[in-house]
């Protein structure tokens, strides 16, 4: 980047330079030549003052005086023939027509300028001044010469404005390019200082920002890989249970297999649920039928309470309120619960439906008195040592805030769950 910009600002800077160089050049050299002419002008109107018109008429010697700066003086008669001084024998052609009382000039190799000596309004003669244009063209060089040492001092401090704002720019730059291969090998609590450029500083609040929102999908998706595998973790026990009973048994009659079969596909559909609510791919946002589901969790869910020793009480209060939620969540959520009560929980269990203000609560209690304490750390996810508290109530927390509701507990005097939705509008 620092050697394309450095040629990028060489060339603009030798552009604009050429650009202003070129004309002043050639501007300094006709009024080099004009100024020249101008004092060839005045020296040969002072030197026609000098020149007698009776000695002009009669052929008398005529002095002239030295203009100095190399200028030639001569005086012509009305025919353009040198009278005397030093010059060419015959005026120029360009010259003849000071004949006519107009000043004449003549550029070339040399410069001339004729000025008419008149007598009573009549043209009897003029007087030529001239000089060669080495000395003109001596004076342009030396200013061409310095336009040139400006033109090479504007570019040399153009190419050090340029390496030095190469450098600014660069270094942050370089820095930039070093913390997005840091986020890329995992870290994502890198970020780039502000540098004062404004259009940098946007780059890195950008790459933060999205290291910062990679680093919360990263953990959303890891956590949600661990709640994965403890919610598939009770399907599978079961379906593990019942087929080593009936090899145990040596018995795999009809109500074994239906028992397989059913946790099977208990297995599947929370296997499926999982999926939809990790891609985002399940559209329900309609009313959630809670009658329908509460049975559907009853039935699925009272035959292994009664293996366990335990009730189950279902309860749901008329004319609740329309909510708007997911099944596949609210589901998932209750199963959380459900065996959170059936694993930690003693006595019966009881699922209840209520009403709450323009909103609804599903209760989940039981009997049991373990969850005392600070209620906040029970939908703490477990750490790697601590066998009492699983991950199953983070992810019913998470999803319950997900679908806009509230997961709380009241575990005095006993266990009590209630998974809260406001009213739908």
């Amino acid at each position: 980047m620092r050697r394309r910009l450095l040629t990028t600002t060489l060339v603009v800077a030798f552009v604009a330079v050429m650009t202003f160089a070129i004309p002043l050049a050639v501007v300094v050299r006709g009024t080099a030549v004009t100024n020249e002419l101008g004092e060839l002008e005045r020296a040969a109107t002072r030197a026609e003052r000098d020149v007698s018109t009776t000695s002009l008429r009669d052929g008398a010697d005529i002095v002239l005086h030295s203009a100095g700066r190399d200028i030639h003086l001569a005086v012509y008669d009305p025919q353009g023939r040198r009278v005397a001084g030093d010059g060419p024998v015959q005026l120029e052609r360009p010259l003849i027509s000071v004949r006519t009382g107009k000043v004449a000039e003549v550029r070339g190799a040399h410069l001339a300028v004729a000025v008419p000596v008149d007598a009573n309004e009549q043209i009897i003669g003029s007087v030529r001044a001239g000089s060669s244009q080495t000395e003109v063209f001596r004076r342009v060089r030396r200013a061409w010469l310095f336009i040139a040492l400006l033109a090479l001092a504007a570019i040399g401090l153009a190419a050090l404005i340029a390496w030095l704002l190469a450098g600014r720019l660069s270094a942050p730059l370089r820095r930039l390019a070093a913390t997005a291969r840091v986020i890329g090998d995992g870290d994502f609590t890198a970020h780039e200082p502000p540098c004062g450029v404004a259009e940098i500083d946007t780059v890195a609040a950008a790459l933060a920002t999205t290291a910062e929102r990679l680093g919360a999908a990263l953990q959303r998706e890891r956590a949600f890989s661990a709640d994965v595998s403890h919610q598939l973790r009770t399907p599978i026990t079961a379906l593990k249970v019942t087929l080593e009973s009936a090899e145990l048994t040596h018995r795999l009659d009809e109500s074994v297999l239906r028992e397989a079969l059913a946790q099977a596909d208990r297995l599947d559909h929370t296997v499926e649920e999982l999926l939809a609510l990790a891609r985002d791919t399940h559209t329900e946002r309609g009313p959630l039928a809670v009658q329908s589901l509460v049975d559907e969790l009853d039935a699925r869910e009272r035959r292994r309470l009664v293996a366990a020793g335990r009730d189950l009480a279902v309860s749901v209060a008329p004319h609740l309120p329309e909510v708007h939620a997911s099944t596949a969540a609210v589901r998932q959520i209750l199963t959380v619960l459900l065996d959170n009560a059936v694993e930690h929980g003693t006595g019966q269990v009881r699922v209840t439906v209520r009403e709450l203000g323009e909103g609804l609560a599903i209760d989940v209690a039981d009997d049991g008195t373990s969850m005392s304490g600070d209620t906040q750390l029970v939908f703490a996810r477990r750490s790697g040592d601590d066998p009492r508290r699983g991950i199953g109530l983070a992810l019913a927390r998470s999803l319950a805030e997900a679908e806009g509701g509230r997961l709380l507990l009241n575990a005095t005097p006993t266990t009590v769950f209630s998974l809260v939705f406001a009213g739908h509008a």
